[in-house]
């Protein structure tokens, strides 16, 4: 139906709206951690959110959930990804 083919692409675009944000994330708390002089905080809505709490003296601590079941697994597996790259 249009309808569900309209859901699908909307999920499909808040997935590739949160990915991005998350990938400018990891890329600020790289920079972060190589000490960089240039940190890309105006990359996005999130990492300019977030400046107050990621630069400067703070502490910052990754913090993730995940669902062991089968069918969660993908998933799980990228949370885990995700914070190995930014620890």
């Amino acid at each position: 139906t249009q309808r569900g083919s309209q859901d699908k692409a909307s999920l499909m675009k808040e997935a590739v709206a949160i990915n991005l944000s998350l990938h400018y994330l990891s890329t600020v708390i790289g920079a972060l951690n190589d000490s960089s002089k240039v940190v890309p905080y105006r990359n996005s809505y999130l990492t300019k959110l977030l400046i107050d709490a990621l630069g400067g003296n703070a502490k910052a601590a990754m913090i993730m959930t995940v669902d062991p079941s089968e069918p969660a697994l993908p998933e799980t597996v990228s949370s885990c990804r995700f914070a190995q790259r930014v620890a």
